[in-house]
């Protein structure tokens, strides 16, 4: 017989989601963040730079190969906002993202993309409604 210890930690395997993105065409896999991932979004950024590095840390393909690395931050952040966070709010939802930080991110990303003259961004209200457990994803 096991113990819950053995038991628990047998149970390594994260979640992954198959999430299809109508703008970019493509399915994607967005998988569930480890303590470690939680811990390394938690670093101080912005909130572009941390909507790209949450994208770049849970969007995985069919084989579980990352989508996007750390060098592509700039050019997530210059994708439409509207597929940005179509997926930002699914990868949220699975993490146990509240919708309060989300809200938060949304808002400040939205304020980031129209100073830099991108205008399609839609407003916060706009974001499916989360859990409300709080998630370090965004402290």
């Amino acid at each position: 017989m096991s113990t819950p210890r053995e038991r628990i930690l047998a149970k390594q395997k994260t979640k992954v989601v198959p999430f299809y993105v109508e703008e970019w065409e493509e399915t994607v896999y967005i998988r569930q963040l480890s303590v470690d991932d939680q811990e390394d979004l938690a670093k101080n950024r912005t909130q572009a730079e941390q909507v790209a590095a949450v994208l770049i840390a849970s969007l995985v393909d069919g084989d579980g190969n990352p989508v996007f690395l750390p060098e592509d931050a700039s050019e997530i952040r210059k994708m439409p906002f509207a597929a940005v966070l179509e997926v930002f709010a699914e990868a949220a939802k699975l993490n146990g993202l509240t919708s309060k930080e989300l809200d938060e991110a949304m808002a400040s990303f939205a304020k980031a993309r129209s100073e830099s003259g991108h205008t399609d961004s839609p407003s916060p209200s706009a974001v499916p409604e989360m859990n409300s457990e709080r998630s370090p994803v965004l402290s």
